[in-house]
């Protein structure tokens, strides 16, 4: 079927793999055990024999950065051995009065780094985590959409994306106000969890748009139940809610990038809403190169 068109941009990157994104959070990882393993080397190094003052600072900076790599119970614990080792040896090798003020200033740079790190996670985690509906945002989706498909595609796997949009959202806005409207978004993610599996991922993307990914979808009997199930949890609903929705089972041959996928999904779901709303419309991406459709105007079998 030939799908409605939308002019409606996703600006996700251009890479479809997730591969350097991929890479990028493994090297962070081993970039933090790195800065630890060099710090606990270093410790007995400092005892053993008078450290000169280049290995003294050179421990002062595996530690902070060290401590930027690991939650606040492992940071702390970091930031307390390093100070235990600098008053060690500097009580071992008789050093001067002064030796022994670098654990404090260890201990106040290491708390720095951790409140720091914190202050970022909380970032971080704002930015990724809708506040409202504890959903994934579109930021959190597209770093979560990148990373699946390419685990899919590594694991020969079926994979689906749902786009779902309410409605009539805007006259429930009208007649119970905001605060309703608020309400009924958090018990809609709450219904679509309800019928998802563990795995699976749910974003809100918009007022009243969601995203929904399935991360095995290689039964084909599972895509036919998800569209009767996501729909009547919503219908469940009170306050007459009801959604319209399109659905594409993706198989692991063929990955055109996040954005195209979700253009995809958006134009059927827009196709529903032509003919009739309250409904899921699940098509298959056909396995052919993906260079081959047009993200203005894809054909899905």
């Amino acid at each position: 079927m030939r799908l409605g068109q939308r002019d409606k941009s996703y600006n996700f990157d251009s890479d479809p793999s997730g591969a350097v994104r991929s890479r990028g959070l493994l090297s962070q990882a081993h970039l933090g055990y790195g800065l630890l393993a060099g710090q606990i080397l270093l410790a007995p190094a400092l005892i053993a024999a008078p450290p000169s003052a280049s290995a003294q600072c050179g421990y002062l900076l595996f530690t902070a950065f060290a401590c930027w790599h690991f939650c606040k119970p492992i940071s702390h614990l970091i930031i307390l051995s390093a100070c235990a080792t600098l008053l060690i040896s500097a009580w071992v090798h008789d050093m001067p009065r002064e030796a022994y003020l670098l654990a404090p200033m260890m201990l106040v740079a290491g708390v720095g780094v951790s409140r720091a790190r914190s202050g970022f996670s909380d970032a971080e985690k704002a930015a990724n985590i809708d506040k409202l509906t504890g959903a994934l945002t579109p930021r959190g989706f597209e770093k979560m959409l990148r990373t699946e498909l390419a685990k899919a595609k590594s694991d020969d796997r079926t994979t689906a994306l749902i786009f779902l949009d309410l409605d009539h959202f805007k006259s429930i806005n009208d007649r119970y106000g905001h605060s309703r409207g608020d309400e009924v978004l958090r018990h809609v993610v709450t219904a679509l969890r309800s019928v998802l599996r563990e795995k699976d991922h749910v974003a809100r993307i918009g007022g009243d748009e969601f995203l929904v990914f399935l991360q095995v979808a290689n039964d084909p009997a599972r895509p036919e139940s998800v569209q009767s199930s996501l729909v009547g949890a919503i219908e469940t609903l009170p306050w007459g809610v009801s959604t319209s929705a399109g659905g594409i089972v993706i198989p692991p041959d063929n990955y055109p990038d996040p954005g195209s996928l979700i253009r995809l999904a958006d134009n059927l779901m827009y196709d529903v809403k032509r003919s009739g709303r309250g409904r899921l419309d699940m098509q298959h991406l056909p396995t052919t190169d993906p260079g081959c459709l047009s993200a203005a105007s894809p054909q899905l079998n």
